[in-house]
Order: structure tokens, then sequence, then C-alpha cells
């Protein structure tokens, strides 16, 4: 509940030191295994849950406890898996561990693996995921599982968000606070107050939104949950450079993007150069601006399967072309974006509309931008955003 982690080891191994007995080994290996996920230790955390399924297998162990035992440690790796952007390894991995859970009567972790599969979806852009979020919430509300129905809630709030459907989005995101707080679920909680406040900032609520985040970047020193706590200071600083102050956010970039590093996910330095780049566009940085879009492009070249990053990276680069003058290239640039944005993401879809009509007016081509704008307007409404951040060309 702390995340005081190494006490939490020496507890477990101290454990392990006092049985023999396997069932009770893979257990506290899969404890083992958690305590180093937490700590953003993937490769050792995985270790440990093939090391307790090792167990289990070599000891022939059979019944309810054993089942119990495999299903945990499967849902382990599968999570580990998901941290590490292993989406089609953790997919596969969740089928067949929902399969297992079901066969075996394990309600609660079926319902854990269906809405872990449901998030593993919606970062691949698969619709199939609400199903699954349909599928776990009932069970985790007729278990009476308060934190399970915090994260299925939270992830049926994430698909909401990308939908358009924003006004349900933050409706879940605070239903799915207050069952996290009532569960004790405090890492859970600072990720969907984080989200939340993604909302509220892409709306325009500025001030409301970096008080939140204060808070919620407080809670995450706190406790010393290290991906909570890159995503709270990322999400503060983006908040930031859309007030103008510039110097706190390009701060808090920085502790985000070596957070963020440090803990191994290198997908999220990515989303940092996307914003380092958002920055630099509203100070009228050009070739800063262009550099990080670059730098978010090559890792997503070099990392794969970032397509939720796609629409963002061809933006910044468009704009940073048409701010250096080059229209064409920036006009090809947000084609790119539009149509990746298109059908995956309502606010991207929005900005690359915004971006398309500023270079189409800064060509004389007065018609086109209108086209766009009236396009965009509609999503406006849509979301119910009230304030715009406006990049300028020149």
């Amino acid at each position: 509940l702390t995340n005081d982690l190494e006490e939490a080891d020496k507890a477990l191994r101290r454990a392990a030191w006092l049985t023999a007995d396997p069932l009770e080994l893979a257990r506290l290996h899969e404890r083992r295994g958690t305590v180093r996920q937490l700590a953003s230790r993937y490769p050792a955390s995985l270790r440990w849950y093939r090391a307790g399924l090792q167990l289990l297998e070599e000891a022939q162990l059979s019944g309810a406890d054993a089942a119990a035992a495999r299903a945990e440690l499967e849902l382990g790796r599968a999570q580990t898996l998901l941290r590490l952007q292993r989406l089609r390894r953790a997919t596969n991995l969740l089928r067949g561990t929902i399969s297992f859970a079901l066969a075996h009567g394990l309600d609660s972790a079926a319902a854990r693996a269906m809405t872990m599969l449901a998030g593993a979806l919606t970062d691949q852009g698969d619709t199939e995921a609400d199903q699954w979020h349909d599928r776990a919430l009932p069970i985790f509300e007729r278990i009476g599982d308060h934190r399970g129905m915090a994260r299925a809630l939270g992830g049926r709030a994430i698909d909401a968000y990308y939908e358009g459907s924003w006004s349900l989005a933050v409706e879940l995101y605070t239903r799915a606070a207050q069952l996290a707080e009532q569960a004790g679920d405090v890492n859970n909680l600072i990720i969907l107050q984080s989200n939340l406040a993604e909302i509220l900032s892409d709306r325009g609520e500025l001030e409301r939104t970096r008080e939140l985040l204060l808070d919620i970047v407080a809670t995450a020193r706190g406790v010393r949950y290290e991906f909570g706590l890159a995503a709270a200071v990322g999400n503060l600083g983006r908040v930031e450079y859309r007030m103008g102050r510039d110097e706190d956010a390009a701060g808090h970039l920085l502790e985000a993007r070596e957070r963020w590093g440090s803990i191994g996910h290198s997908e999220m330095v990515v989303e940092v150069d996307i914003r380092e780049a958002e920055m630099r566009l509203l100070q009228r940085r050009s070739e800063e601006a262009a550099a990080a879009a670059h730098r978010a492009e090559a890792g997503s070249q070099r990392l794969g399967s970032l397509t939720w990053l796609s629409p963002a990276i061809e933006r910044v680069a468009g704009l940073a072309q048409a701010q250096q003058g080059n229209l064409g290239e920036a006009r090809r640039r947000l084609q790119v974006s539009l149509a990746a944005a298109e059908g995956s993401s309502r606010i991207e879809e929005l900005w690359a509309l915004r971006a398309a009509a500023s270079v189409e007016r800064a060509s004389g081509a007065d018609g086109a931008a209108k086209f766009f704008d009236e396009q965009a307007d509609v999503i406006v409404i849509e979301l119910g955003i009230r304030h715009e951040v406006v990049y300028p060309l020149s």
C-alpha cells in the first residue's frame, strides 16, 4: 500500500526461507514478481513469474489452490508484458488466462484478465476492447470488488476519451476514482486522476487542471509510485506550457523524460518529445520544434507499434515545417496526421484540422481553411472545449 518495495521484498524473502511447500513458494514467487513489476524491473519480474509457473508444473499440483496460483502468475506476466508494450504477446496470454480462469471458476482472475485484455486491445486500436470491459464489470460488481470495478470503469473511460465521448469519460473517471479510493488503491487513483486532468487540460480548464496535477504529483511522490509520478509530471508540464509557464514546463518535461527513461518506458519518452515540440511551437522556436518532432519520429520507428502516437508526431512535424515556411511539406504531414487520427482519436482529429486550416490560410486558400475549420468547430462543441491552444505559424 505504501510502495515500500524494498521492505516488501525482504519480507517475502524471509517467508520463502521458512517453507518448502511448492504451492506456497509459487505464491511467494508471484508476489516477488509483482514487487519487481511495481519497481519497473520488468525482466526480473518476468523471471519470478516464470519460476513460479515452473514450480507448479514440476510439482504436478492440481486443485483449486494450484489453479488460482497459476492464474495469478499468468496475470502478473501479462501485466509486465503490457508495461513493456509487448501487446500481441500479452493479448494472446490474456485470452488463454481468461479461458483457464473461467474453466476453474476463478471469477476475479477472469474479470481482471478481461480488463487487461481490453486495455491491450485499446492500445492496438481494436474495437473489440469494449466487449471485454462490458463482460468484466458485472463480474466485479457481483463479487463486490471495488478495486476491479475501478479499473474496468477506468478502461471504459479511456475508450470514451478516444471516441470523443468526453462527458461520459469524465463521469466514468470520477466514479472509478471514488471506487479506487474506497478500495485503498492509491496507485490506480493517481492514474485515474491524471487521466481526468488530461481531459480538463484539453478542454482548456488550465488553472483547475494545474491545481489538480500538483496534488497528484505530491501524492505520487509521497507513495513513491514511479509510473504514476512520471505520467502526472508529464501532464503537468503540458498544462504549464499551455499557460505560458515555460520555465516550469521545461523542468517538468525534463523530469518526465528522465523518469520514463529510468523505468524503461521508451514509448513514453517519445510522447515527451512530442510535448516538447508543442512547447517549442508555442514559443515560435521552429528549429527546436522540428528537432523534437524528429526525435519523436525516430523513436517511434525504432520501437514500432506506436500507432497511437502517429497523428501527434505528424502534426507537430507539419507545424514545425509550416513555421519554417515549408507549406507544401507541412500540408503533406498534416494530411497524414488527419488520416491517422480519423476514427481513432477525436482530439487529434481536431488538432490536425486546425493545423491544416492555419496552413491553408497562410497559403491564401481561404476556402480550404474554412472547410477544415467548420469540421473542427463540430468537434469543439462535441468535446465541450472552452479554450483551444493556437499554434502560431510566424
